[in-house]
C-alpha cells in the first residue's frame, strides 16, 4: 500500500471513530442543537370575555432575537367552538421584546365553557456571532373558558 493511501484510510478511520460524520448541509441545522425554546402560555377566559394567550420565543445562550427578519405569527381556533382567535395573523410589531425573550399577545374570545387549544405556525430567526438560524415551528397554547 503506499504511504498516502495509508495516511488517508488511517486518517478517514480517525475521523470516523471520534464520531465525525458527513457535514450537515448548508444551513442545516440538526435536531439535537437547540438554539432557542418556545414558550406558549396558558389562559383562563370567561364565555363571551377576551383574554390573551401569549407565546415567546427564548433565544439559547449566546444567540439573540433577530428584530430584522419579518417574524410572523399565524394562530387558527380550537376546531370544537370554545374559543376564538381574534386576530390570525401576527407581525412586525405584535413581537415584543422583553427580559432576553420575545413575546406575541395573541387575543382571544370565550365562546363557551370547556378546555380548547389555539395552535399555529410561528416563523422567526435568531442570531449568533457565526450564523443566524430561521425558524419554522408548530405551537400550541392551552385555553380554558368557565
Amino acid at each position: 500500500m503506499h504511504l498516502k493511501t495509508w495516511m488517508a484510510t488511517g486518517l478517514l478511520g480517525l475521523l470516523v471513530a471520534c464520531g465525525a460524520g458527513a457535514p450537515d448541509a448548508v444551513g442545516e441545522e440538526t435536531k439535537d442543537k437547540k438554539n432557542f425554546s418556545i414558550v406558549a402560555g396558558e389562559a383562563t377566559v370567561q364565555a363571551g370575555a377576551d383574554g390573551n394567550v401569549e407565546i415567546s420565543i427564548v433565544p439559547a445562550k449566546g444567540y439573540k432575537w433577530n428584530k430584522d427578519f419579518p417574524a410572523m405569527l399565524t394562530l387558527k381556533s380550537g376546531a370544537d367552538d370554545v374559543v376564538a382567535v381574534k386576530t390570525e395573523t401576527f407581525k412586525g410589531d405584535a413581537f415584543k421584546s422583553k427580559d432576553k425573550q420575545v413575546s406575541v399577545a395573541a387575543g382571544i374570545t370565550g365562546k363557551k365553557a370547556g378546555a380548547s387549544t389555539v395552535s399555529g405556525e410561528l416563523r422567526f430567526s435568531v442570531c449568533n456571532e457565526e450564523s443566524c438560524i430561521i425558524a419554522t415551528e408548530k405551537v400550541e397554547a392551552k385555553v380554558t373558558v368557565k
